[in-house]
């Protein structure tokens, strides 16, 4: 069983990210600063790549973009000091680290099965109703929309990116779902 690569590229970092807010939110901003280290951690997991030798390139694929880097512009592979983990070395830097950091067993499987719309749609009301129970469950003070102009942008918003995950959901799945979560974490906090 392979891990999902939204798994570790959006909802770790989120859920990560969220639990030092929140952590951290009782204490004073200068406690804040002590979050920095941290960082790095989240961006790395975002930065993570697929790698695919495509004979005279090879074709690297990230979260936000998917390049095609010829092969004699890199200087070697080797593997890093985390297990699975693969280090491509370039003439270049590349952002943010410099060399490509990419994942092995994204990198080496074939092309991947074809799910059951079922499971995709049973997944994506996971996403929807996590996300609505999620905002219900964290109280943070006055993060409500209460007034009746702001419900009603709020469920404008939260309508406008449903149509966004009906639009990108067979090209972009895992982004679909986040935006799915976001939709209804933005019902959630619609108060009567």
């Amino acid at each position: 069983m392979t891990t999902p690569k939204s798994v570790i590229r959006v909802w770790l970092p989120v859920f990560f990210g969220v639990g030092v807010c929140l952590f951290l939110s009782s204490m004073s901003p200068v406690y804040w600063l002590l979050a920095l280290p941290l960082l790095p951690v989240p961006i790395f997991m975002i930065a993570l790549a697929e790698v695919h030798d495509e004979g005279q390139q090879i074709h690297v694929r990230r979260l936000w973009r998917t390049t095609h880097i010829p092969k004699v512009d890199v200087l070697r592979t080797s593997k890093s000091f985390l297990d699975g983990i693969g280090v491509l070395h370039l003439r270049r830097f590349v952002f943010p680290f410099g060399p490509i950091y990419f994942v092995h067993e994204w990198s080496t499987r074939g092309p991947e099965k074809e799910h059951s719309s079922n499971w995709d749609l049973l997944a994506s009301a996971a996403m929807a109703i996590s996300g609505f129970f999620g905002a219900r469950a964290i109280s943070i003070h006055r993060l409500a929309f209460e007034a009746p102009h702001a419900r009603i942008l709020a469920l404008a918003f939260a309508g406008g990116l449903f149509v966004l995950f009906t639009v990108i959901r067979k090209r972009k799945s895992g982004l679909a779902n986040s935006i799915l979560f976001a939709a209804g974490y933005t019902s959630g906090l619609i108060r009567m």
